[in-house]
């Protein structure tokens, strides 16, 4: 009898050996086992006692995952005692109670203004749950920006001066990515050379209203005005004229001319401008007809120099007026004559008077 019964107690330990290694045997080789509640199993050197509160879990609600704990497919997060005797594992209730928290990351953004967006969990849970579904997308974003600047010219007798630009990011930003954006250097106004106006400190103000080629006899002036632009017109200038033969530069005139008395006389030493108007003049003196001259208005204040200059060639004297006098003549011929008649009277009757007297 005492045989028997230890026949049969090593039996049924033969039977228990088998089932436990037919379990991990299942678990090495599918990764995953499913057990019955209240039965301890040995996974990873791992012993664990599955008991919900004393109530069972059944054997197709419980998988364990390589070190992962699933309940009806959900990851467990119940704390004790929902596991007894759990030996050699104490973050078990860590691992399954982690709750994820979500943070956003980028890769690094490349030339195609292109990056990856993925996210980590700062918990560092060993279960991830509820991962955003935008994980492992590609969104947009700025690989490089340009930087552009002017670079400006001297400002010239013109009042005007060069605009150029220069994009100090083109090599590590438009020639890297080619992107429209990136790239505005390789389009108008910044690909080329403009002009902007300016303050020069020696500014050709125009051309003078002023007569090319003046018919003057020697006795008379030329009078000329010019305007001053807008930006220059509120300084306080001194103003003179010169004229100056324009192959040699020798000055043959210099107006106003105090020391002068024909053909014009002069108390002043300088124009003044009136309001952005300056009203000067040159005259016949020193200047040979078809022979050219060139002509200067200057203009200085503290702040600058401005300037009109322009070339002239004086013309023979126009003798119409004799032709407009010989009209005048016929046409007042009969007064004339009767003033002549009239004078002659008068003078005979003066000497005949004086005879008489005498």
């Amino acid at each position: 009898m005492e045989r028997t019964n230890r026949l049969e107690g090593m039996l049924v330990c033969a039977k228990k050996t088998l089932f436990f290694f037919f379990l991990c045997l299942i678990a090495f080789a599918e990764s995953h086992v499913y057990v019955n509640p209240n039965v301890y199993i040995g996974y990873n050197n791992v012993t664990f006692l599955f008991q919900n509160n004393n109530t069972p879990l059944w054997f197709t609600q419980i998988e364990i995952w390589e070190d992962r704990i699933r309940y009806n497919k959900t990851d467990i997060c119940i704390t004790p005692p929902a596991f007894i005797y759990v030996y050699d594992y104490p973050d078990i209730f860590n691992f399954a109670c982690c709750y994820n928290t979500w943070v956003a990351n980028y890769t690094s953004c490349n030339t195609t203004d292109q990056q990856i967006k993925y996210y980590y969990d700062t918990n560092n849970c060993f279960f991830p749950n509820n991962l955003p579904v935008d994980n492992g997308t590609t969104v947009s974003c700025n690989y490089c920006s340009e930087s552009i600047y002017p670079t400006y010219g001297e400002c010239l007798d013109n009042s005007t001066q060069s605009i150029d630009y220069v994009d100090l990011n083109q090599l590590t930003c438009c020639d890297a990515t080619n992107i429209p954006s990136d790239c505005s250097i390789r389009t108008y106004p910044y690909n080329t050379t403009t002009y902007q106006g300016c303050n020069s400190t020696n500014a050709n103000i125009g051309l003078a209203n002023c007569r090319k080629n003046p018919e003057i006899s020697n006795r008379i002036r030329e009078d000329c005005v010019v305007e001053i632009p807008e930006q220059y017109k509120n300084d306080n200038y001194k103003c003179f004229s010169i004229v100056k033969e324009k192959d040699t530069g020798e000055i043959v005139q210099v107006n106003p001319d105090q020391n002068r008395t024909n053909p014009v006389w002069e108390n002043r030493e300088f124009f003044t401008p009136l309001y952005s108007t300056i009203n000067f003049y040159y005259t016949a003196e020193n200047l040979e007809p078809e022979k050219e001259y060139l002509v200067r208005v200057e203009c200085s204040s503290p702040e600058r120099i401005i300037y009109s200059e322009y070339t002239i060639e004086r013309s023979y004297e126009n003798l119409s007026w004799i032709f407009y006098r010989i009209r005048w003549l016929i046409g007042n011929a009969q007064y004339i004559i009767g003033g002549i008649v009239l004078f002659a009277v008068i003078i005979s009757a003066l000497l005949l008077i004086k005879k008489i007297v005498s």
